[in-house]
């Protein structure tokens, strides 16, 4: 029985040797390279409505088939469509068996693809163009698919090499927009419905490198790639994104290297590197602020979620030569009504760097100040982008080291701001000036107001005021004596002057100070308090006080900020100043020349902070008393000492002394006043310019005791008693104020003179004549008398 079966096996295995071997040898007469040729053309020609041509083709029975040198031109006009040098499937015989497909390699080699997209939208390449059928009924008749009929299929490797693809698109115009991907090796592997398939692409796009490599599953519609592209220049694709753009933007070079992983169903995710380059960008809203040369990066990790309409910002990291711009949270309603939670940081922001970066028209304003330090910034911004600047929740803003040049200042900012909703806080708010300190509490009640209000508070221990040496200085330059305004000379003289403002400060300030001891030079301040207040551009000092000098000085006023060099005017009085303390501090070296206790009022008004502007623009007027006061070693009393040969008045002393002035602009001041003693008293009236010249008058009264001390002899003294027993010397103040020069007032003495001679004349001439036709004959007498005390009453010299 066992020898039967044997046998029976040992027939059938022969016969189907056999019959295997006929089929071989049909096959190999029957399925023939020229009849499949003439088979698959026409179903390729009519499924494509095109040409097809194909040089020649290899089969394998139990390998594959080869296609060689695969064209499909178009039949109007013979344009080439799609090319291939080789198409190659290798495949195994025995899986098919067991209902598996298994394609062990799809190779293409130098295939050529010529898209074009017409005016009207029309595609060269029908397949392109086809608009999607209806989901049809599915009827007996329909071949089942082959996953419906159960068969595996499996593509071990798909190869495209040294492939180009290039697209013309007419829809924008002639000529063509034209796109070339040029170069590409494709290779997809382990292609399966059931399972990951691997991507590997390297191509150029217009001749930039593009790689993407990866995995992809045809069964869940996924994805997981990375992109890699070098050098990809935006501005050829401008067309398509130029709609979505409120700009010109002429200059775009792009770097990326991403991950991009996700599916139909699946969100998208995006991480990785992004740098814009070569950016050359003008915004419509934005015109002031091009962005030219610069470059961008960016470092994203980013997922969109299409069915829900939300962007999840993971990471967002911007670096812009350096200005860096973090943040990470969510954008909803990406459809219909956008809204934001999103964390924004600004990490150490260097302000040298920042102003680089600024809009040349407003670098150039902020270059003259020479901003220093860095700003470290957190924000977050909730609710709908309709919302503006409302968006903004809560915030925080680190000042350190930051500094500015303001004249001849560099002040130093540091501390720290804390927003929470429309609330504004500062905290360790401080300005430095040098070693100086200035505590700075600064509060708003709702800074997101159109015209938001501010409350400060300054306070500082110590303060010193004086101007640093370094810093922006006034130049002034004088022409030649004798030098007009043309010819040789040139220009009479001009003078360069660089005043600060006008300032626009779009909101409203009210607070106080308080300075425990301020100094400025020499000069003391010791419990400075005030209120200000800064409203459309205007600040008002409604209150300053502080003692000076053992004494008390209030003042008041106001500045306008919106004009160059700031228009300002105000008011002020000191009370029980100690004149002896005073000068010590303003004039160390003539301390000890002058004593008593002052009181003062004036009213001011002006323009300008540099001294020469101060100078042609200040104005105003006042009035002074000194109490108990005492003029000792001073230039002027040494003079009048000399003079008048009286030791006694290199020491002056005075029980009370008062008078008036008006300041006049450029510099010019006027006086009158007077200093009352129990021996003497002076009277003076005049001008003295800010330049130190004086044109002046004198009267010194001298009491009885003091005139019989006087002088010359006793000739003139007899011309200098007043009727009331005092005597009156008239002088004259010229020279500098500071190196005065006394002369006798002519003017004055000689009228004196002659009304005394002429009287005497008359009166005995009238005594001979018996009449007053002798008037006549005494002026001429007397004007010769005057003529004579001007020679003997000159001026003294030192």
């Amino acid at each position: 029985m066992g020898n039967r079966v044997l046998k029976y096996l040992s027939v059938f295995a022969l016969l189907s040797v056999f019959v295997l071997g006929g089929v071989v040898i049909v096959a190999h007469f029957l399925v023939t390279p020229e009849r499949i040729r003439d088979a698959v053309i026409p179903v390729l020609e009519q499924k494509l409505q095109r040409k097809v041509h194909l040089a020649s083709v290899d089969v394998s029975l139990f390998s594959g088939v080869t296609l060689n040198h695969l064209a499909v031109v178009d039949p109007d006009d013979d344009t080439l469509l799609v090319s291939a040098d080789k198409v190659v499937m290798r495949y195994q015989l025995w899986p098919l068996l067991l209902q598996r497909v298994v394609i062990d390699e799809v190779r293409i080699e130098h295939p050529k693809l010529n898209v074009e997209r017409r005016a009207g939208g029309e595609w060269n390449l029908t397949f392109l163009s086809l608009p999607a059928s209806p989901p049809k009924v599915q009827t007996a008749s329909l071949a089942p698919s082959a996953a419906e009929a159960g068969i595996d299929l499996l593509v071990s490797d798909l190869y495209i090499s040294q492939g180009e693809v290039l697209f013309k698109d007419y829809t924008f115009g002639t000529p063509a927009h034209i796109y070339k991907f040029s170069q590409f090796d494709l290779r997809l592997g382990n292609v399966s419905f059931d399972r990951k398939s691997s991507i590997v692409l390297w191509g150029k796009f217009n001749g930039a490198p593009v790689d993407i490599e990866g995995t992809f599953a045809l069964g869940s519609q996924s994805f997981d790639l990375e992109l890699i592209t070098d050098g990809l220049d935006l501005i050829p694709l401008q067309p398509y994104y130029q709609q979505y753009l409120d700009g010109r933007l002429d200059g775009l070079i792009l770097d990326a290297e991403l991950r991009v992983h996700g599916g139909v169903t699946a969100p998208l995710e995006v991480s990785g590197k992004v740098v814009a380059r070569n950016l050359d960008l003008v915004l419509n809203r934005l015109k002031s602020w091009p962005l030219q040369g610069h470059q961008i990066d960016f470092d994203v990790d980013l997922g969109f979620d299409a069915a829900r309409q939300r962007l999840d910002v993971a990471t967002l990291n911007i670096d812009m030569n350096g200005i860096q711009l973090q943040a990470l949270g969510a954008v909803t309603g990406l459809n219909e009504q956008p809204a934001v939670d999103l964390k924004i940081m600004t990490p150490q922001w260097s302000l040298r760097r920042l102003v680089q970066e600024l809009p040349p028209s407003l670098s150039r304003k902020l270059a003259g100040y020479d901003p220093a330090g860095t700003v470290d910034g957190e924000w977050v911004l909730q609710g709908p982008t309709s919302l503006g600047k409302g968006l903004l929740k809560q915030g925080r803003l680190e000042l350190s080291a930051v500094q500015l040049s303001v004249d001849k200042w560099r002040p130093r900012f540091d501390g720290r701001l804390d927003l929470t909703g429309r609330k504004l806080d500062g905290q360790d708010l401080t300005i430095a000036l040098g070693d100086n300190r200035l505590s700075v509490t600064l509060q708003s009640d709702d800074w997101q107001r159109a015209m938001p209000r501010f409350t400060v508070q300054l306070r500082s221990d110590q303060f010193d005021a004086t101007p640093q040496t370094s810093g922006t200085s006034v130049r002034i330059t004088e022409a030649s004596p004798g030098l007009g305004t043309s010819g040789n000379g040139g220009s009479a003289g001009y003078r360069e002057q660089h005043e600060p403002g006008p300032v626009q400060l779009p909101v409203m300030i009210s607070g106080d100070v308080a300075i425990e001891q301020l100094k400025w030079n020499n000069v003391r301040v010791d419990g400075l308090r005030g209120q200000f207040a800064v409203d459309q551009n205007v600040l008002s000092v409604d209150t300053l006080v502080g003692r000076l000098a053992s004494g008390t000085f209030r003042c008041a006023g106001r500045v306008d900020l919106n004009r160059q060099g700031f228009v300002y005017q105000g008011h002020g009085e000191a009370r029980d100043v100690n004149l002896s303390e005073f000068v010590a501090q303003v004039q160390p070296k003539k301390q000890g020349s002058l004593f008593g206790t002052a009181q003062l009022n004036m009213d001011f008004n002006g323009a300008g902070t540099q001294s020469l502007r101060i100078q042609q623009n200040l104005a105003g007027n006042g009035e002074f008393t000194i109490a108990d006061g005492r003029m000792e070693g001073t230039a002027l009393m040494k003079q009048l000492a000399a003079l008048l040969v009286l030791p006694e008045f290199s020491v002056f002393s005075f029980k009370e002394g008062t008078g008036t002035f008006t300041l006049r602009t450029g510099g010019q001041l006027d006086y009158i006043s007077q200093f009352s003693g129990s021996r003497s008293r002076l009277k003076s009236q005049g001008t003295v310019q800010l330049t130190k010249e004086i044109n002046s008058t004198l009267d010194v009264y001298l009491s009885p005791a003091m005139v019989e001390k006087l002088n010359p002899g006793a000739a003139v003294k007899k011309y200098m008693v007043e009727h009331d027993g005092w005597g009156r010397v008239p002088l004259t103040i010229s020279g500098r104020y500071d190196r005065p020069q006394l002369s006798y007032n002519i003017a004055v003495l000689g009228q004196k003179a002659s009304e005394v001679v002429t009287r005497k004349l008359q009166e005995r001439l009238q005594k001979h004549t018996g009449d007053n036709t002798t008037e006549p004959l005494a002026k001429p007498a007397a004007d010769l008398i005057n003529s004579a005390l001007k020679e003997l009453l000159g001026p003294v010299k030192d």
